[in-house]
């Protein structure tokens, strides 16, 4: 009999995990694993990020390194070690605590509305031993001061989605603060978020109402790293010309990662077309916004 193929030893092994974690979602609530992004405590009924986690000992580290690699090679961010993390959308802080056990910055600000979510955050930091540099804000970043709806995803708790009325009837929703992002960060130590010199945003559509609530915050050079989903940010209620308006009167380019592997540079009055090579469907990507 031939030897199996290390491919076929590969999707055998990842097989097996799968029915690993199916069995143990059936008994456990949660689950905590050593990654190479820290020690993280995830929720078994979480098939998004919980899920890839324990398969693959890590999420979207590839897209953070290759980021952070690439901002610091343009001199657009300080030397590792130095400067504040700011995570919008932080989740369970797969991304952020990731970035600081590996000493890519001082300090954290996380902002997350789900409290289910923040539960996970606050253990995850706790368990790392990042309190200190680690400051979490139970809250969603928006355009304005109030309640909001979080529509909440039963098995992708990346996919909450902030809402004002609360449309998605098929969907669990809880009533959450919301708040203007500089107001936010306000309420925050001024020594840590004077040093901002990272902003990392991912909040499933919500993005243009972050940018239209944080005119002081972006008003400044720091760079941002943003996911686009051009039908999450039409089913928040936002078109995609008025999206890419709230971004052109902050930043001049955005860069996306290429097949050539690196970040290819385009003017953002090019943004509207990119999000028409997206789409409306399920298609999305991560984006570099500079001056």
């Amino acid at each position: 009999m031939p030897a199996l193929s290390q491919r076929v030893i590969k999707r055998l092994g990842l097989y097996s995990k799968r029915l690993q974690w199916r069995f143990i979602k059936s008994y456990r609530k949660e689950i905590t694993l050593t990654t190479k992004q820290g020690v993280l405590s995830v929720a078994t009924q979480d098939d998004e990020i919980g899920q890839r986690l324990f398969l693959f000992n890590e999420f979207q580290r590839d897209l953070s390194q290759n980021a952070l690699n690439f901002l610091r090679e343009k001199n657009l961010l300080p030397a590792k070690g130095a400067g504040t993390l700011l995570d919008i959308g932080a989740n369970n802080g797969v991304i952020s605590i990731g970035m600081l056990t590996d000493n890519e910055f001082q300090n954290c600000i996380g902002i997350e509305p789900d409290g289910n979510n923040v539960g996970f955050l606050k253990k995850n930091v706790a368990q790392n031993k990042l309190d200190g540099r680690y400051h979490v804000v139970h809250a969603a970043a928006s355009d304005r001061e109030g309640e909001v709806f979080l529509e909440l995803s039963s098995d992708n708790f990346g996919d909450h989605q902030v809402s004002f009325d609360g449309s998605a009837q098929s969907r669990e929703r809880q009533k959450v603060r919301a708040a203007p992002l500089d107001t936010l960060l306000s309420e925050l130590p001024q020594e840590v978020v004077e040093k901002i010199a990272l902003i990392w945003i991912d909040v499933q559509g919500h993005e243009g109402y972050v940018f239209a609530g944080g005119k002081k915050l972006f008003s400044s050079s720091i760079p941002i790293v943003t996911e686009l989903s051009p039908a999450s940010i039409v089913r928040s209620g936002m078109s995609i010309e008025n999206f890419c308006k709230q971004i052109a009167q902050y930043r001049a380019y955005f860069w996306v990662w290429r097949r050539c592997g690196t970040y290819i540079r385009y003017p953002i009055a090019e943004l509207p077309v990119f999000c028409a090579e997206l789409g409306m469907g399920e298609f999305f990507d991560d984006v570099l916004l500079t001056n």
